[in-house]
């Protein structure tokens, strides 16, 4: 900096000396605001990456388990006693087979069996059995089984609707 103020005295004065002086501090200030901005955007940039990052790490994690309880609940489904407790509608022997099947899903806090047979709502169900509740029992006396829903999702009462 002192040689360009030097240069400046030497060309004429100060006037050009403040100028060129003023003219340098600005040079240094946008130099400075630039690449400060340059360092925004790339730690903008990496938390974003960052972010993609772990939103697919999450993504791939919960697909598994899903696939992984999907799966469970399809072999499962093909047990003849739940057939039969349902056929029959032996409060018992559902009973029975609900118990059975929370001890294989550890993690359900409650497990339901619901005929395909309902055909109407009913909020006092083991679980309400809801239009949606509905459509999935048809889905799955068509198809076999059928997407897997989220029911009451943002509540406190929500839960997963596998039909099979």
């Amino acid at each position: 900096m002192k040689e360009v103020t030097k240069f400046a005295v030497k060309l004429g004065g100060k006037p050009i000396a403040l100028l060129t002086l003023g003219l340098s501090c600005l040079v240094v200030v946008v130099s400075l605001f630039w690449q400060d901005q340059q360092a925004n955007k790339q730690l903008q940039d990496l938390q974003s990456q960052y972010q993609q990052q772990v939103s697919q790490q999450i993504f791939a994690s919960v697909s598994a388990r899903v696939q992984a309880m999907a799966a469970q609940v399809a072999s499962t489904a093909k047990a003849p006693e739940l057939a039969v407790a349902l056929a029959t509608q032996n409060e018992t022997l559902i009973a029975q087979q609900q118990r059975t099947l929370s001890s294989l899903f550890p993690n359900a806090s409650k497990v339901c069996l619901i005929s395909a047979t309902v055909e109407q709502p009913d909020p006092s169900a083991c679980l309400p059995i809801t239009f949606a509740t509905l459509n999935s029992l048809r889905q799955a006396k068509k198809a076999g089984s059928a997407p897997m829903g989220i029911l009451g999702l943002g509540t406190d009462k929500a839960y997963l609707l596998l039909a099979h």
